[in-house]
């Protein structure tokens, strides 16, 4: 039962953003579809409580109202007064409708929000997304519904932890003439304090990645000549930093204390992250006097240059 009310929960959220995208309120502009969300979860718990069936919003029937002219909820509620006069007056017609007539609305539907264009400019500029887009078809129409809606949902999920599980990390250098550190261009150009490191990981730290962007700095560490003796994280991309993946930071700069490498954070922007690296332990491990608005202070102020030797 539990198993069965999740899938409808889910075939429910696919719905609602399918709508929403497709057909936005206003033409250019994309709906909040948190609101939908909201009225659809609360249509759903009213509907529960009266013994009715969950509340979404239909891609078939929106398409027809959008298709009919309809633009407003007038539209709906004479629909739904239709339905009920057929119903009452008139239900034995409908045994007279054949099935195809019934399927060809269908199919109409279904093209109207096949949105082949879309899949062309993803496959043309979204690179690997095209795979997601095929798998998540494919599970749909070559499984029950509710087993290829619920498998797509969780590719989906796991291609979208695998982004954060397995982020992009990158050694930043600074853009010639400038006070900028940005990630190299193709052919490498860039200047390079010598024993300094600066680190950009472009993700949230947590549990899921933690161990491997501190791997992913001890190895760009262990590459550098000479030996680096100053790291600055730049850490504008760090959105998120639970528990587990700072201990595992503050662990990793203990042991980069002992081996005379001075750790500084740069840029970490987002006012949460900031709050958690304070309840956590990281910026009492880091230092309060590391923390630096721009990669660039932290280099003046604690690089080789500047006569900073690191005691651990």
């Amino acid at each position: 039962m539990v198993q069965l009310a999740l899938v409808v929960a889910m075939v429910c959220i696919m719905q609602t953003a399918a709508v929403a995208g497709t057909f936005p309120s206003e033409e250019g502009k994309p709906d909040n579809v948190s609101r939908d969300f909201a009225a659809v979860g609360a249509g759903s718990i009213l509907a529960g409580l009266i013994g009715a069936f969950a509340v979404d919003s239909s891609p078939p029937s929106t398409a027809i109202v959008r298709e009919s002219g309809g633009r407003s909820q007038i539209a709906s509620l004479t629909a739904v007064t239709l339905i009920i006069a057929l119903a009452v007056l008139a239900s034995g017609l409908t045994a007279y409708l054949p099935h195809a007539a019934l399927s060809g609305i269908l199919v109409y539907i279904a093209l109207r929000i096949f949105r082949v264009d879309e899949m062309i400019r993803i496959y043309r500029r979204g690179g690997l997304e095209i795979l997601l887009v095929v798998g998540s078809a494919g599970l749909v129409i070559a499984l029950p519904i509710e087993t290829g809606m619920l498998l797509a949902i969780v590719l989906s999920f796991v291609h979208s932890l695998y982004i954060v599980a397995r982020p992009y990390c990158v050694e930043l250098a600074r853009v010639p003439g400038s006070t900028v550190w940005w990630p190299p261009n193709a052919s490498g150009q860039g200047e390079h304090e010598a024993g300094v490191l600066v680190f950009a990981p472009a993700a949230p730290l947590n549990f899921t990645n933690a161990e491997h962007i501190c791997g992913k700095i001890k190895s760009t560490i262990a590459a550098q000549c000479p030996p680096v003796r100053l790291l600055v994280i730049e850490a504008n991309g760090i959105i998120d930093i639970d528990y587990t993946g700072s201990q595992t930071l503050r662990r990793a700069i203990t042991e980069l204390g002992a081996r005379n490498i001075v750790v500084a954070i740069a840029r970490l922007s987002d006012e949460r992250a900031q709050a958690q690296a304070r309840r956590t332990g990281l910026i009492e491990t880091i230092g309060p006097d590391r923390i630096f608005m721009s990669v660039e202070e932290a280099v003046r102020k604690l690089g080789p240059r500047a006569g900073n030797r690191a005691g651990g």
